[in-house]
């Protein structure tokens, strides 16, 4: 595939040359090959190779590590009517990375904090096989009405919607997982939304700091001690990831857990960037760079509760 020709800020390039060094030439043109077709299987509407035998006019690949996650050679996966009926969901293939991250299990009450359109809610309703408590919250009107259908149209059953802000709910801790997929700068999907650069300027990560601090911060005072904060981005900026995990570990009764991603190469969180220092914990988390997977960008980490 070509590269779109479109420059890049001379403020992006000097920013994340300052972080990758080297790579950033490798970087900046993975950014501008357009990103693969991918999709996830939906195990509630059916067992995995019974979807793919039905399904394989789609031109199915698998992706590493991710038995339900395919590449697909289809120019319109979203106009058919296996995707009308729910049995696969597209999504790209580094955000569905983060819900493996944090394990959610059957049984268990989650909520998901910021959760349209719904790709991730979808997801941890099938790790949990339909069987416990999901929240799915989303403040914005229209986009809850998106994640309401997609819920649905995925046969997930033990969802339930609510349209708080997220920063505003409060306790008693009562849930055992809380997924933070906050509003960002989006620089991971520059390569399905290219406008997402073009919109780009040198102040725009700090629009998203506070918003996600305090998702943080509400996310960590609604888990059970002991519970676990998945924190997840596409963004590559350190101040909306690991400046928000350290600024979190500094206030609030959490400590970082290592990421473990297979079938990627994926990096570790950086502990300085621009002046700033973050904590060393944030080592445990991940970068998922276009240039070394393929995919999207991404960032991932995972924060438990302490006990009390």
């Amino acid at each position: 595939m070509t590269g779109r020709e479109v420059p890049y800020p001379p403020a992006f390039i000097e920013r994340y040359s300052e972080l990758l060094g080297d790579e950033l030439e490798d970087f900046l043109e993975a950014l501008k090959r357009p990103l693969r077709r991918s999709l996830r299987l939906n195990t509630l509407r059916g067992e995995i190779e019974e979807l793919k035998e039905r399904l394989s006019y789609l031109g199915l690949e698998p992706v590493p590590s991710l038995k339900y996650a395919f590449y697909t050679s289809h120019p319109a996966p979203g106009s058919t009517l296996e995707h009308y009926l729910g049995l696969y969901y597209i999504q790209e293939v580094s955000a569905m990375l983060a819900v493996p991250a944090m394990d959610p299990k059957p049984g268990e009450r989650i909520l998901d904090i910021a959760a349209a359109p719904g790709g991730k809610s979808t997801q941890i309703c099938q790790h949990m096989e339909n069987r416990g408590v999901l929240v799915a919250n989303e403040p914005n009107p229209a986009r809850r009405v998106i994640l309401t259908g997609n819920l649905e149209r995925m046969g997930c059953a033990m969802a339930t919607v609510t349209g708080m802000d997220g920063r505003y709910l409060r306790p008693p801790p009562l849930y055992d997982r809380v997924l933070v997929d906050p509003p960002c700068s989006s620089e991971g999907t520059i390569r399905k939304n290219w406008s997402a650069l073009v919109d780009w300027s040198e102040g725009l990560h700090r629009r998203f700091v506070h918003i996600q601090r305090g998702l943080v911060k509400a996310a960590a005072n609604l888990l059970k001690p002991g519970g676990v904060l998945l924190y997840s981005t596409c963004t590559f900026a350190p101040e909306e990831n690991e400046g928000v995990v350290s600024w979190a570990l500094e206030r609030l009764p959490l400590t970082v857990e290592r990421v473990s991603i297979e079938g990627f190469e994926v990096r570790e969180g950086v502990v300085e960037f621009r002046g700033e220092r973050y904590s060393e914990e944030v080592k445990h988390c991940v970068r998922i760079y276009p240039h070394l997977t393929n995919t999207g960008g991404f960032f991932i980490a995972r924060m438990r509760r302490l006990e009390e």
